[in-house]
């Protein structure tokens, strides 16, 4: 991008000589498979990058002189019983050197139970939906440049928790959202950005009202 090879804020070049890169090249091989017996859908993914670009410990350009691998592998499944629901998603990555300072493992959840309620007048959702991921190295932000760059920094496993309801009436709609309800239980500051701490608990909601004459 543009960032990358030069970079000017309030008239003062902080590239000044301008960074020579040469054109990252990189190839994607991927393909998905799915088991319906098992609910379960999957995606396999090789990524190789030459001179693949990245920003180091000091937020500086940098390019990387070694060919960037990366392989990819996600996992779908979902599970249903009556009116309970559970949608699980994962994903396992690794990679030959990881410049960009990204998790090996993500995992989300999503428990809920459908169905209607006040006599069939109103169609309903509860559930809660948990995203893991185990403790790593991880990436800060700069927002000036607008990239994430290297750190040292060891992001902790967080157990990230959000309670939610959606409803339906005829063209009524709405949610509520209890989000990061982990923080109730728990003094720890979570950080998915070195730098940047993680939101406190919080609720959001939202409706929608289609009208037809």
């Amino acid at each position: 991008d543009l960032t990358s090879s030069q970079l000017i804020l309030n008239g003062l070049s902080f590239w000044p000589d301008g960074n020579e890169l040469d054109k990252p090249f990189g190839t994607d091989i991927f393909g998905s498979f799915e088991i319906p017996i098992l609910k379960l859908k999957g995606e396999i993914k090789q990524s190789v990058v030459s001179n693949a670009i990245y920003y180091d410990k000091n937020m500086a350009v940098a390019q990387s002189e070694d060919i960037f691998s990366a392989t990819n592998i996600s996992l779908a499944n979902e599970l249903q019983w009556w009116k309970l629901g559970l949608e699980n998603y994962a994903m396992f990555q690794v990679f030959s050197d990881n410049i960009y300072n990204l998790p090996t493992l993500f995992t989300k959840h999503n428990l809920h139970i459908t169905g209607w309620i006040f006599d069939r007048a109103l169609y309903a959702r509860l559930g809660a939906e948990v995203r893991l991921s185990p403790s790593y190295q991880g990436a800060g932000y700069n927002p000036v440049i607008g990239n994430f760059f290297q750190t040292e920094e060891q992001l902790d496993f967080y157990p990230m928790t959000d309670v939610y309801f959606t409803g339906k009436i005829e063209k009524f709609r709405l949610f509520l959202r209890l989000e990061n309800v982990t923080n109730l239980f728990s003094n720890q500051v979570q950080y998915q950005t070195a730098g940047h701490p993680q939101y406190d608990f919080k609720l959001r909601f939202g409706v929608s009202w289609l009208l037809l004459n």
